[in-house]
């Protein structure tokens, strides 16, 4: 039963995939109607063929042009180039993160031959076919936008040639049905539900040029309760608390434009097992759009407030302090777009949130994070290569980095905490009207550092010291003296030869 299961919520998420689960040309074929007790005018005369009208009109240009897309930006020999590009970046910067994802991205379309990633050609003629002619009938409608799917497209016929009695027994036992709501003028939304609680934790949003799998967490979990007790089962190690909707989209702007997105529609909880956790929403948390005519590829992440709780033994095993560890990032977001022939890498709109960032122990704050307080909490870093040298990094007003620490607790308990850790808070600062820096290697007796191109770097401390390189010197590591700072100390300026 478990794999039938698998196929009823993999049939709303992946419709795509419905040929080579299902067999569409085969359900097509066979009985897919059942007498059904629902009064088919109920919801109003015409319903089915305004549906039906709906998902012929979206469903095949939207699934051939995303198969076009993909297929004509795998072939495309511009956007192979900005691969290279992507790659070339990553090897002379020594850059991961998101630039690496987006030229991985770019290699699964390459190399994964777009479309043909299906182990079956399907078009979207098919999966209309199969919607308006199995799913969406006359005979199926329940009332109300209601469909009671036919029982082969959930269990399919064996040797006998009719489906496994267990298995129309445990289907009509789940009561699932699927709900479809008329969205505008061209749109249509359809929601799996299950039992007669009626949970709708999946839907499909259909629109002329987005196809969007929306899932909502708290139904999820109480359908799959339902479901597992159906079984005869029992759900093992679940939380107490699952909440929160989240998206995956697909987006196409045009011939040779794609986007694909994720999004937390509605803020994420889960709790159980001594462990909290939660999500802010964003719209889109994370995406990534594809141009041919443009020749770019764009990646952005916009992450909302994220908090962890559990207990600090579990975080820091070999730590002699005790109590609850929390975790308080109020954000991350950056977006990169890359340019055929461009050798200019820029990632703008780097933020960590609209505050203080923070890591605490039983309410006391052993580390606080603040990034550009003073300039809108953002910046801009452009990366230039520079021939025979190291690249350059240019910040957008300015680069403000504050690491607060109070790690008192954890030396109070015997761990061991760098003296300067206990409490203090560290400045990080690039600024000036055009502050860029760039990596000086050893030479000679030189033993490198950070050469100040423009603008003025500064290291300092609350607690005494500073460290300010001009423009046109170097930050180079030195041997603190006594009475110095000890993480200040070991800085100074210096020139970069």
């Amino acid at each position: 039963m478990g794999k039938r299961l698998t196929v009823v919520f993999a049939f709303v998420l992946l419709a795509s995939s419905c040929q080579q689960v299902l067999g569409i040309e085969d359900v097509i074929e066979s009985d897919a109607g059942r007498d059904l007790e629902g009064d088919a005018g109920s919801y109003s005369e015409g319903y089915t063929e305004a549906a039906q009208s709906r998902i012929t009109a979206n469903v095949p240009a939207l699934v051939d042009n995303a198969m076009v897309s993909i297929d004509l930006v795998a072939s495309s020999e511009t956007l192979g180039a900005v691969d290279e590009s992507v790659e070339a970046l990553v090897d002379h910067f020594g850059l991961g993160g998101d630039v690496a994802v987006v030229g991985s991205f770019l290699r699964l379309l390459r190399d994964g031959h777009g479309s043909d990633f299906f182990d079956d050609e399907i078009s979207g003629e098919d999966l209309s076919e199969f919607f308006t002619e199995v799913v969406f009938t006359d005979d199926n409608y329940d009332g109300e936008g209601y469909y009671l799917p036919s029982v082969e497209m959930f269990c399919p016929v064996d040797e006998t040639g009719a489906p496994p009695a267990d298995c129309v027994e445990q289907v009509d036992e789940l009561e699932l049905r699927l709900r479809t709501v008329l969205v505008g003028e061209d749109g249509i939304d359809i929601s799996l539900v299950v039992g007669a609680d009626r949970f709708e934790p999946i839907t499909l949003e259909l629109r002329p040029n987005s196809l969007s799998g929306v899932t909502d967490l708290g139904a999820l979990y109480d359908a799959a309760v339902f479901l597992v007790d159906v079984a005869g089962d029992a759900l093992d190690d679940v939380p107490d608390v699952l909440e929160g909707v989240v998206a995956a989209s697909l987006i196409v702007h045009g011939d040779e434009h794609v986007g694909i997105e994720a999004t937390v529609r509605e803020e994420l909880a889960v709790e159980g097992d001594g462990i909290s956790l939660s999500l802010g929403a964003n719209d889109p948390t994370l995406a990534l759009e594809v141009n041919g005519p443009e020749e770019s590829v764009t990646a952005s992440i916009e992450v909302g407030r994220f908090q962890l709780q559990r207990p600090w033994a579990e975080m820091e095993e070999e730590s002699n302090a005790s109590g609850e560890f929390k975790l308080d990032w109020l954000g991350l977001s950056g977006e990169v777009t890359l340019e055929e022939g461009s050798q200019t890498l820029q990632i703008e709109n780097i933020s960590f949130g609209d505050d203080t960032s923070t890591v605490a122990l039983d309410g006391h704050v052993l580390l606080a994070v603040d990034l550009n307080p003073g300039a809108g909490r953002a910046f801009t870093l452009t990366v230039l290569p520079e021939d025979g040298e190291h690249p350059t990094f240019g910040f957008d007003p300015a680069f403000d980095l504050s690491l607060g620490f109070g790690m008192q607790p954890l030396a109070d308990a015997g761990d061991d905490v760098p003296e300067f850790m206990l409490d203090d808070v560290l400045r990080f600062a690039v600024t000036g009207p055009v502050p860029t820096i760039q990596a000086v290697d050893s030479e000679d007796e030189f033993e490198g550092g950070i050469r100040v191109v423009s603008g003025e770097l500064s290291v300092a401390s609350d607690e005494g010291g500073e460290v300010v390189v001009a423009e046109g010197q170097c930050l180079i590591g030195s041997e603190p003296e006594e009475g110095e700072h000890p993480f200040i100390g070991s800085f100074a300026e210096g020139n970069c030869e």
